[in-house]
């Protein structure tokens, strides 16, 4: 087994909003063309989508391996919900770009990374940017988001407790599946089945409300 942690110096840059290469006509389609940042990506129609597929944005269980999808990544902002008690496992919420501009620092750049687990269960793994000076816990996570496109992997704390690391497992695994596991969904598909019911388009929004203690 072998056992490493990435270095803040190794990291790569983050990656960029991508383009669309097709796009389908559903309201989860409409919705994830709206995430991206920047905005101003058009939404063609092209096909239905015939089976619901479910994915969640949630970072992976550290005990189960993963794969990074190489191309399928997105930049969006992320505001999470202050009345949420566990602060580690809070729901996250996507801003959309006015409003993103609007809460400044308060709506953290992310990096939407589409990863799966050997079973082909998928998910999306919201890695926020750094901030400035020192953030090992935003670097090192970015970078083994970045190994994961290549290798099977687990992620988890360092064990020097200063950043993330990662695990390669024993034996060797099969390539992703990933034609069959997306069924030709698109980053845009799946941000908008991922955060359909949590998007933030307006300052009145009642997370909003909450955060800045505004009672009406």
């Amino acid at each position: 087994m072998t056992d490493s942690s990435t270095k803040p110096e190794d990291m790569m840059p983050p990656p960029d909003a991508v383009a669309p290469s097709s796009t389908v006509d559903t309201s989860a389609e409409q919705l994830g063309a709206s995430l991206i940042l920047p905005v101003g990506h058009g939404v063609g129609a092209a096909q239905m989508i015939k089976r619901t597929l479910r994915i969640k944005a949630r970072k992976p269980n550290p005990r189960r391996f993963i794969r990074v999808h190489p191309d399928m990544k997105a930049a969006v902002a992320i505001f999470i919900d202050p009345n949420d008690e566990d602060e580690f496992e809070a729901a996250p919420y996507v801003v959309l770009g006015g409003v993103a501009e609007e809460l400044g620092s308060d709506a953290e750049a992310n990096t939407a990374f589409v990863y799966a687990y050997a079973t082909g269960t998928l998910g999306l793994w919201l890695c926020r940017h750094p901030r400035k000076g020192n953030d090992v816990w935003a670097t090192t996570r970015l970078a083994v988001a970045e190994k994961a496109q290549t290798n099977w992997l687990r992620c988890h704390g360092s064990e020097d407790g200063d950043g993330y690391g990662y695990t390669e497992p024993v034996d060797k695994f099969p390539g992703p599946d990933w034609d069959r596991w997306l069924r030709g969904r698109s980053v845009f598909q799946l941000l908008g089945l991922a955060f359909r019911d949590r998007v933030i388009d307006t300052l009145d929004h009642p997370v909003v409300r909450a955060f800045e203690g505004r009672q009406r």
